[in-house]
């Protein structure tokens, strides 16, 4: 289930469930989504910084010192993105997953 759909079910469910559970999985929901979020901009920005700082050195450079230099780049932000990535993946999916399973208990629950 995307964050859309959960977020349409969710308003489709009406009186179906308790407000206190629909406040509370779509709060854990919005965590998420902010984790993850923040992890798309952390990733763009760490890019955009490291290309930044190689782009004065490459203005002289020959096609193949920048292809080299490129790749080296692409490594070493795929290596920062990764240390990080745990700290993100986890919490982003366990919010997200408790979120579901929660509307999901409180809808079986209801029958």
């Amino acid at each position: 289930m995307g964050y859309v759909a959960f977020f349409t079910l969710i308003g489709a469910l009406g009186d179906t469930i308790s407000p206190e559970v629909k406040r509370g999985a779509s709060l854990m929901m919005i965590g998420s989504v902010v984790f993850f979020i923040g992890f798309e901009v952390y990733k763009v920005l760490e890019t955009t910084l490291m290309f930044r700082r190689l782009a004065g050195d490459l203005q002289t450079a020959k096609s193949a010192e920048v292809l080299e230099a490129s790749e080296i780049v692409n490594r070493r932000v795929a290596f920062r993105v990764m240390r990080v990535w745990p700290f993100v993946f986890i919490p982003t999916v366990f919010l997200g997953f408790g979120a579901a399973g929660w509307l999901a208990w409180e809808l079986v629950r209801g029958l």
